[in-house]
């Protein structure tokens, strides 16, 4: 027996999750239901995925570059929370908010969200008018089902070209073929 997870883009089950063809007959479906956090206050995240780390051909800098595309979005006097994820060391983390922060030309706050909890409960836990962004991250993909009040990004297109092993293009395409909903950024918005 095979595991699924409703996603809320009617993807057949191995089309994100799974490099193995699952047939379809007794599968079992699980809907995930999330409590959510009382964060009431998250109204803009990036879910930052340890990009140069991963792909060693992508640079800091288009990293940072690909990040200040979603940064610009938010609008002045908002506050901007970056989750991190897990193996990105405590320095990395820090370069990242020092330097959204000097190269961001807006009066926002970039600030690292703390508290270690699952990305899907902050999202079910977001006010609607709210944006979620990240470069691979899996959240944004099946997150419209877990809050359809809030818009979901990737600034994917903007790294993926530098991707030596092409591994980011084809998350790409399956993102620009599969996931309608998903913005994909692809010039720097102001």
């Amino acid at each position: 027996m095979c595991l699924g997870i409703r996603r809320g883009y009617h993807v057949k089950l191995d089309y994100w999750y799974s490099i193995f063809p699952l047939n379809n007959k007794n599968n079992k479906i699980i809907n995930i239901v999330y409590e959510g956090v009382d964060e009431p206050s998250v109204k803009y995240l990036f879910l930052l995925r340890p990009v140069t780390l991963d792909f060693p051909s992508i640079t800091f800098k288009q990293q940072l570059d690909a990040m200040l595309v979603f940064v610009n979005r938010v609008p002045e006097h908002e506050k901007l929370y970056i989750k991190f994820h897990p193996c990105e060391s405590i320095e990395m983390r820090n370069q990242v908010i020092e330097n959204l922060r000097d190269i961001c030309n807006k009066s926002i706050a970039i600030e690292p969200y703390e508290k270690e909890i699952a990305a899907e409960e902050i999202v079910s836990s977001m006010v609607e008018g709210g944006e979620v962004c990240g470069f691979g991250s899996s959240t944004p993909i099946y997150g419209f089902s877990i809050n359809k009040k809030i818009t979901y990004s990737s600034v994917l297109e903007r790294v993926y070209k530098y991707d030596n092993i092409n591994e980011l293009s084809n998350l790409y395409f399956v993102y620009k073929k599969a996931f309608h909903i998903l913005n994909l950024f692809k010039h720097h918005c102001v």
